[in-house]
Parts: structure tokens; sequence; C-alpha cells
């Protein structure tokens, strides 16, 4: 018996690692953070940032990276989060998230 996943259960499968991992490059590779600091500003773990960066998870990096919407979305996000100044960064993650879900969602992509 086939079950039907909901779109958001796909996201968050599919699609929100490769997300994560696209924030994570941004905030190490343009923005110069340790693996640590971009974890914390994520709201993840140091592990996870090395997985993301070392493409052990997050298999639709290419598909995202290569849609300008989407990846601009992204680069916004990672932009957002390197200037924050909070601690707890998880509205504007989520804020972010919904955005990114909304273009890829419009967009057919998932």
């Amino acid at each position: 018996m086939s079950v039907m996943r909901s779109v958001c259960d796909r996201m968050s499968k599919e699609m929100f690692p490769a997300v994560r991992a696209l924030v994570a490059r941004e905030l190490v590779d343009v923005y110069g953070f340790s693996q640590r600091d971009a974890a914390f500003r994520m709201g993840i773990t140091q592990p996870a940032i090395s997985q993301y960066r070392n493409n052990l998870r997050g298999s639709k990096v290419r598909l995202l990276k290569g849609n300008l919407k989407v990846f601009s979305l992204i680069q916004e996000a990672a932009a957002g989060l390197a200037k924050s100044r909070k601690r707890d960064n998880r509205e504007m993650i989520e804020r972010d998230l919904c955005r990114i879900c909304k273009e890829i969602r419009g967009q057919n992509i998932a």
C-alpha cells in the first residue's frame, strides 16, 4: 500500500537539507564563519555543518543553487543570519524557510 506524502513532509525531507547546506556554505565560505559559529547561528550542530559541507546531506543542492530566485532567497537568509546579533534566530530561520518553501513550491521544483 502506497501512502501519499504531504508537501510539507517532502519539503522537510528532500529540500530543507539542501537549503540548510547552502545557507551553511554561505556562512562559512562567504561570511567567514567557523563551522561552530555557523551551526550556532543556524540552531544546528557543528557535525551537521560538516556533513553539509562534505556533501553528505542535502542531495538537492545543485537543483536549488541552479535556480536564481531560490538561491537568491537562500543568500538573503544567510546574510540575515550573518548580520544578526541575536542568540536565538528561530523566528528568522522559520520566516526565511517559509519564503524559500513558497518559492520552491510555486515553481514546482519539489
